[in-house]
């Protein structure tokens, strides 16, 4: 009775490990994210337009990846919620793609800020401010909820 009983917890235990390794396993999905479009940030006069950028998202456990002609990934620290995870933004090719600061007691502390999707560490990209310093410091305000009802992407890892 007792190798039985043996034999059964080590039979689970083994299933367990396997299924834990399963989970960590490399997975990718494409997803398209909107952002403002460059000609309307430099024309005050031209109505805003959005343009929908493709991107590759590779996971691998907790380390997540962006595969994009447009879009890179960085580091940032969730304004609410006081949580460090990742931020897709417009690649940083010129200063087209960031907006000056005007003041205000937030812009005052960074030299950029940008639109962007901040992983939340479930299963959304939540839209917002990604507010970013040359000295390192990063921090992203998410939108208000009419607006990241519209832009947020959810459910992106259950995509095929």
């Amino acid at each position: 009775m007792k190798k039985t009983f043996l034999f059964l917890a080590i039979l689970m235990i083994s299933f367990s490990c396997e299924k834990g390794s399963l989970e960590e396993q490399t997975s990718s999905y494409d997803l398209n994210f909107n952002f403002e479009s460059q000609n309307s940030k430099t024309d005050s006069k031209s109505k805003s337009q959005v343009e929908q950028f493709n991107a590759t998202i590779i996971t691998d456990g907790d380390d997540i990846d962006i595969i994009s002609d447009s879009l890179e990934i960085s580091r940032a620290v969730n304004s609410e919620t006081g949580k460090e995870s990742y931020v897709i933004h417009l690649k940083n090719n010129s200063e087209q793609n960031t907006t000056a600061k005007t003041g205000g007691p937030v812009r005052e502390l960074f030299d950029n800020v940008e639109s962007g999707y901040f992983y939340d560490g479930n299963d959304c990209w939540i839209y917002g401010t990604w507010y970013h310093g040359d000295n390192g410091e990063s921090l992203f305000v998410p939108a208000g909820a009419a607006t990241q009802y519209l832009n947020n992407v959810c459910g992106w890892s259950n995509v095929a």
